[in-house]
């Protein structure tokens, strides 16, 4: 953010430009290069200047041991920032910092490319938490059919973090096979009000009688 200031007039970057000790000067800080970006005409948007905010705040109470560690939502507001980050760069010089970043960043940085992309990310990498500290394994959904996004559980239930939608075992009300839920259809009630479902493979053969 300094360096879209300095390319507005690199004065600006310095809290007090008309020092004679220009050299000794101290720089602006990151509040105070979103006001005169935004005096510029540079418009951030009100997401990107919330994560930068939440980011800062977080960073002050580590400094003073005084915050709570949730690592799902601190790799959220990251992810939203350097993303956030990398299209106003963009916006205002033309160009992509991803060159300029190191190799894990830039590697980042193409994963994340795009909301969608962004919570894939975000959604696989909560995943393989959730797994390796209960000792399970990661899955894929059957559902919003996304690798790498879900998680086994108890129970065999397999949570996925990017549609939030959970598979588990049912009976097919005609055959009596065990399947995943994701892989049948729906096939009415009971009379006690109990969804049925029925698997593929009745369903064939019941088009094969026709």
């Amino acid at each position: 953010m300094k360096h879209l200031v300095e390319l507005q007039n690199p004065l600006l970057c310095l809290k007090k430009p008309h020092s004679i000790n220009i050299d000794k000067e101290r720089t602006i800080t990151w509040k105070q290069t979103l006001i005169i970006l935004n005096n510029s005409n540079i418009i951030i948007a009100d997401e990107l200047r919330i994560a930068i905010e939440k980011l800062s705040d977080l960073r002050n109470k580590i400094i003073h041991y005084k915050f709570e560690y949730n690592t799902s939502k601190i790799r959220a507001i990251i992810i939203l920032v350097t993303n956030g980050l990398r299209k106003l760069y963009n916006n205002v010089t033309k160009h992509d910092f991803i060159n300029d970043v190191s190799a894990e960043t830039g590697e980042l940085l193409e994963k994340i490319e795009g909301e969608h992309n962004e919570q894939l990310h975000l959604a696989q990498t909560d995943a393989k938490e959730e797994a390796d500290e209960n000792g399970t394994y990661i899955d894929d959904c059957n559902f919003c059919n996304e690798l790498e996004t879900a998680v086994r559980r108890e129970k065999d239930e397999i949570y996925c973090y990017f549609c939030e939608e959970t598979d588990y075992e049912i009976e097919c009300c005609r055959c009596t096979e065990l399947y995943r839920i994701s892989e049948m259809y729906f096939s009415g009630e009971s009379e006690n009000g109990d969804d049925l479902f029925i698997c593929q493979n009745c369903i064939d053969l019941f088009d094969s009688d026709d």
